[in-house]
């Protein structure tokens, strides 16, 4: 009796030892703020997700957020959903997708699962074209003005 109350408590322990979070949390990154603002052929762009990337040797998870109606935008730390980014180079990556009938595309829905189109040039949505940020250590703001086309 006394051998089948030991191995129940020791698979009770095992058991117990398995259910801890098993992923470490990110490493803390000292965020500053940035902000900025979107036009596209000098009008203000409402709904445009802007994501910074890290490039090149800086290491993190980089931020993103949304342009409101005035176009400004400010970036949310991805992983803590803390405002700003760390410190580092980026790629500046922008997008706004609709549906074929120029309607926003809903939430959680896959841009290719509906034929959504990007309203923003390739260049800008992929990262390239010249959009690698620097952000400095205080902060900064960065203003974009994409050509319409």
């Amino acid at each position: 009796m006394i051998r089948y109350k030991n191995t129940g408590v020791l698979c009770l322990m095992f058991t117990l030892l398995g259910c801890g979070d098993s992923a470490s949390p990110p490493p803390k990154e000292d965020l500053v703020p940035v902000t900025g603002t979107v036009k596209i052929g000098g009008k203000p762009a409402v709904g445009i997700y802007v994501s910074f990337v890290p490039s090149g040797s800086t290491k993190g998870q980089g931020a993103s957020g949304v342009t409101d109606e005035k176009g400004e935008f400010e970036l949310e730390h991805n992983a803590t959903h803390e405002p700003g980014i760390a410190a580092g180079d980026y790629q500046a990556k922008l997008s706004k997708w609709i549906l074929p009938d120029g309607s926003p595309l809903p939430k959680d829905t896959a841009p290719h699962m509906v034929n959504a189109k990007n309203l923003i040039p390739e260049s800008w949505e992929k990262g390239s074209g010249g959009n690698t940020m620097k952000v400095p250590p205080g902060g900064t703001k960065f203003d974009f003005d994409i050509p319409e086309g």
